[in-house]
């Protein structure tokens, strides 16, 4: 209108486009054919839909936005390219045989098979969260005009729910939007072009570049290979032949047989889909069977992956990209068509100058969270809405402290190529590979800012380990990004505005978060230090000081942290849905335990964080972003969540239990609203992580995680090279104790927060038991395992020592290695470890005539609970100090046998080690008896405690509304729960035994007891347990 264009013409071309977007609203099941039809008529409907809805009312509130600047027109819009790295995301996945019997009528024996098929449970999730779009589905599909063959009818089911989960096809077929868009931009201002013409100006104006690094083999062992499978690679034709211009797919070859290159020859690969036969089929690379003809090959100067792959894969490709602007996109987000309608007003910022400065070389945009199914899902999505709304905003101006955090922002493609591309990829350093691109751009004066008249889609894990994982990786990247020079010249260069926005949001908010599990940990060990004082006479009158602190810190100050951080959220809720919605969500989501995970959130950032501090050792986690409707075992819980939810949670109930009898005893009053709020946080770490474990209150899959922790705790270690900690708790404890290998011995030194409440503890102690004769000896013993230790020096080293002499002659290493195989020499340990704390338990009348005091009679309450915390933050202490010791060292609780082959040393060398590597050993060993005995312990408690709830009627489904499963969902697992007793429990837990049996009998070769297995019936069992 404002070039003059007839108001008519203006109105048409606004119908057509209108038409356009209902009817992709439409072909996405949004819409049924009557509202489709009174739309398109431009009729007041009411849409059944809330996220038809939802995308409408976005675009046309983004609309009348201020921030949104008037565009130049597609046909003088900058050229755009999207890149989207994929390494082993599904594209699009098959359904299962039943499925495409039974709903797409393909006859039995002509299934099609796939490597990524969905499982019942997942399909029918969907069917139950979009029952309105799955029953408009199968109106489509009865109408064999559109879908006339069963292969039709299952490709159309294969993308309805490819595009509600989180799959490439569902990324591509977004962002392919950009194109369609543009087209239609192009038809109205420019009518006169004719096809061939404006397909050519779209492949100037706009790509989608797909850099999936599996497509072909490129692994630099020739004798190996990481191509994908051959479903996955008819996927990617299948997308060529759908999107036969403007979708480009990227990748990585290695070409082998030229003698002077042993190591291959590697090249980034491009497929366009120009290079077609004949009949317009895709050409297949006549050299590599499977693979499409690639259109442009560009020989690299080596193995390119050296990084952690991500990273790698977009600098590869990013060469293939074209115009001057970038978007980077991650395979789990996804684009709308009436978005895609503002592209060249968002590409037209890249033109106009912000207040005193210039153009922009990033412009950020805001995401909805599509993954918001569930509990997990809702709380995801509201956190993302504050961060990607109210937060950022609020850095962009008036901090003018933004960066890059991974959003699907729109990058200036020479200003990022000039200072090293897109992201970095150091191995280690770079872990979190894209927050590197907006620091460098803030050190070369460039620009950032935010704008929301634009969005992306974006899913978000949905399981509680995914997401806890996914918090991980951004830890020990954050880590590793504070000892980068680029964080160093930022905080050395920017005003302290800046610098401090630069500080929230990145190296601040990860200790932020440790600190608050200090701060608790700190108010709990001072109030349990003043009341041991205080009740033992050592210190009369320290306990209502602490107690005073104890009451005011979780009293009114926690009031304020509470409110403070549901504020952000109400704000951000209440711009963008009303106060109705901002008033019920925080509320639905307290009821729905969110503190409850966001503490465990909270305390796995600050573990990983400090983690990766102390020793190191980051990598990426593939955390995968399934549905998170299925059971995860217990023992891969608990290997999970043990370091950084469950040990801290018990420690912190120690104390509080411990805080609180002393008060019943002193009579000290606490004030009952900051008992319950310091029990948060011990609560959430004890329960959160089984709390949000769908099926977690349920008997069978109770009786079977029992069955799974206990053989997972006696289970050998795997053979061969590394630990798997979900396999066997020794793999687990051994993998925790290698991180250690990388730390200097004398790191256990350093002050811990055991060292620093074991010493004044030990203090304590002294003072308390000074009346009863102890002495430094006394002490000695309670605050270090000597009798554990000696009991394994005495019990389990001399025959060590006298096989390593016999078969190894006196080296230790081997014969540790066939120990901990063939005798669980580490049971045996925490055996040792159990019986000696039980003797040391009792009163031994000849250790009192010779002076060593164990137990002395009639000890008060109080002294004997000073006795109890000094001896266990001492032997956490000591066991710590003990692994440092034998890690640095190189010894092993759990040593595995060498190859052949390996290195062994010379005589003098076996004589010279023999002492210190048998004291190491020692250590090791009690350090691993005792971690055996309190993970047995922890995890039996916790199980037993979810068992005992599962006994109370209703109280699955309660638990299923708490992780927000829809109707359909609960409604199936009751009536499953319903037609289970306690003897059908039994019956279907023996007969799972028995098939597993059976299978392991079966991958062994064995027969005698495979066929035993497989014709002893469930109910026989059942009798037997």
């Amino acid at each position: 209108r404002a070039a003059g264009v007839p108001p008519r013409r203006v109105r048409e071309a606004w119908h057509t486009m209108w038409c356009n977007l209902v009817d992709d609203l439409y072909g996405r099941c949004l819409l049924s054919a009557e509202e489709a039809d009174s739309l398109r008529r431009e009729r007041a409907t009411a849409i059944r839909s809330a996220e038809a809805v939802r995308r409408l009312r976005f675009f046309s509130r983004s609309l009348e936005s201020r921030d949104m600047p008037s565009s130049n027109g597609a046909l003088q819009a900058p050229g755009l390219s999207v890149l989207v790295p994929v390494y082993a995301e599904p594209i699009l996945p098959q359904l299962p045989p039943d499925w495409q019997r039974d709903v797409c009528g393909i006859p039995e024996g002509a299934e099609l098979p796939h490597k990524h098929v969905l499982d019942a449970p997942t399909l029918q999730f969907l069917q139950s969260d979009f029952d309105l779009e799955w029953r408009e589905l199968l109106t489509r599909l009865s109408d064999t005009s559109t879908v006339p063959t069963p292969l039709h009818r299952l490709m159309r089911t294969r993308t309805w729910a490819a595009e509600r989960l989180q799959t490439v096809y569902r990324t591509i077929a977004g962002m392919m939007k950009h194109r369609e868009a543009l087209r239609m931009l192009l038809e109205a201002e420019v009518p006169g072009l004719s096809v061939a013409e404006r397909e050519a100006l779209l492949d100037l104006k706009t790509r989608l570049v797909v850099a999936v690094q599996t497509y072909a083999n490129h692994h630099i062992d020739p004798s190996k290979s990481n191509a994908t499978d051959d479903y996955s690679r008819a996927d990617v034709e299948l997308l060529m032949e759908r999107y036969p211009r403007g979708l480009c797919i990227a990748f990585i070859q290695r070409v082998d047989g030229d003698p002077a290159f042993p190591n291959g020859r590697f090249y980034s690969c491009l497929v366009d889909g120009t290079r077609r036969g004949p009949g317009g089929e895709l050409e297949m690379d006549p050299d590599t069977p499977g693979l499409l003809e690639p259109t442009f090959r560009v020989e690299l100067p080596g193995f390119p992956v050296l990084g952690n792959g991500k990273s790698d894969n977009q600098n590869m490709a990013v060469h293939f990209t074209r115009g001057t602007l970038i978007q980077a996109i991650d395979c789990n987000q996804e684009g709308y068509l009436e978005e895609s309608l503002k592209l060249c007003n968002v590409l037209r910022e890249f033109d106009l100058p912000i207040p005193g400065g210039g153009p922009p070389a990033i412009v950020g945009f805001r995401e909805h969270i599509f993954s918001g199914l569930g509990t997990l899902g809702a709380f995801a999505a509201t956190a993302e809405l504050v961060f990607g709304t109210l937060v950022q905003r609020t850095l962009s101006r008036p901090l003018w402290c933004r960066y890059h955090y991974g959003h699907p922002d729109v990058m200036d493609k020479l200003a990022l190529v000039a200072q090293g591309g897109l992201s970095k990829a150091t191995k280690g350093l770079n872990l979190s590979e894209d927050i590197f691109a907006g620091m460098d751009a803030q050190l070369r004066g460039h620009n950032i800012v935010h704008k929301e008249y634009f969005q992306v889609g974006k899913g978000r894990d949905m399981g509680s380990i995914s997401i806890l994982q996914f918090f991980s990786k951004l830890s020990q990247g954050t880590a590793q990004m504070s000892t980068s020079r680029q964080a160093l010249r930022l905080g050395q260069r920017l005003s302290l505005g800046r610098l401090l926005g630069f500080y929230y949001t990145h190296i601040g908010y990860y200790a932020g978060q440790l600190h608050y599990y200090h701060a608790s940990f700190l108010l709990l060990a001072l109030a349990l230090t003043g009341g041991l004082l205080d009740a033992t006479a050592a210190l009369p009158g320290a306990f209502p000081p602490s107690a005073a602190l104890f009451n005011g810190v979780f009293g009114a100050v926690s009031l304020l942290f509470f409110a403070f951080n549901l504020l952000p959220s109400f704000l951000a809720l209440l711009t963008d849905e009303g106060i109705s919605a901002a008033v019920a969500k925080p509320l639905q989501a307290i009821l729905t335990f969110s503190p409850f995970f966001f503490v465990m959130q909270s305390r796995c950032i600050g573990h990983f964080f400090s983690l990766e501090f102390a020793v190191g050792g980051a990598k990426y986690i593939p955390t995968g972003r399934g549905l998170a409707i299925s059971h995860t075992p217990f023992h891969e819980v608990y290997a999970t969540h043990a370091a950084s939810c469950l040990y801290p949670g018990a420690e912190l109930l120690f104390l509080l239990c411990s805080v609180l009898f002393l008060a019943l005893l002193r009579g000290q009053p606490l004030n009952p609203w900051s008992v319950g709020f310091a029990a948060i946080t011990p609560a959430a770490l004890l329960l959160g992580p089984s709390l949000f474990n769908p099926h977690a209150l349920r008997t069978p899959e109770g009786l079977d995680d029992l069955r799974r922790f206990l053989l997972w705790l006696v289970r050998p270690t795997r053979p061969g090279g590394g630990y798997d900690p979900t396999h066997a708790w020794a793999d687990f404890h051994q993998e925790r104790a290698d991180a250690k290998r990388s730390v200097k011995w004398g790191a256990f030194l350093l002050p811990s927060k055991e060292l620093l409440l074991s010493l004044p503890l030990l203090l304590a102690s002294h003072l308390a038991m000074a009346p009863y004769g102890w002495g430094p000896l006394q002490l000695l013993l309670l605050a270090t395992p000597l009798t554990a230790a000696a009991a394994i020096d005495v019990l389990l080293m001399p025959p060590l020592i006298l096989y390593s002499a016999i078969s190894h002659r006196l080296y230790l290493r081997p014969a540790m290695a066939q120990a901990s195989a063939s005798a669980r020499i580490e049971l045996l340990a925490a055996l040792c470890c159990g019986i000696t704390l039980a003797a040391e338990c009792l009163h031994w009348p000849a250790l009192d005539a010779a002076g060593l005091v164990t137990k002395p009679h009639s000890l008060p309450i109080p002294h004997g609970l000073l006795l109890c915390a000094t001896r266990y933050f001492s032997f956490r202490w000591t066991c710590n100090a003990g692994l440092y010791w034998s890690a640095g060292c190189n010894l092993r609780a759990v040593e595995k046998i060498d190859p052949p082959g390996a290195h062994t040393p010379g005589a003098a060398v076996r004589c010279a080690r023999l002492v210190p590597d048998a004291l190491g050993y020692v250590f090791a060993l009690t350090a691993a008896g005792f971690l055996f005995l309190a993970d047995a312990a922890l995890g039996l408690a916790v199980q037993f405690f979810f068992l005992a709830g599962g006994l109370i009627p209703g109280s699955a489904l309660w638990h299923y509304g708490i992780l927000g499963f829809s109707r359909k969902v609960r409604e199936t697992a009751n009536k499953q729960r319903r037609l289970r007793s306690t003897t059908t429990t039994l019956v279907w837990l023996a007969g799972k035994m028995a098939a597993e049996k059976a299978a392991a009998e079966r991958a062994r070769g064995g027969r005698g007891g495979g066929t035993r297995a497989k014709h002893r019936s469930a109910r026989d069992t059942a009798q037997m347990i």
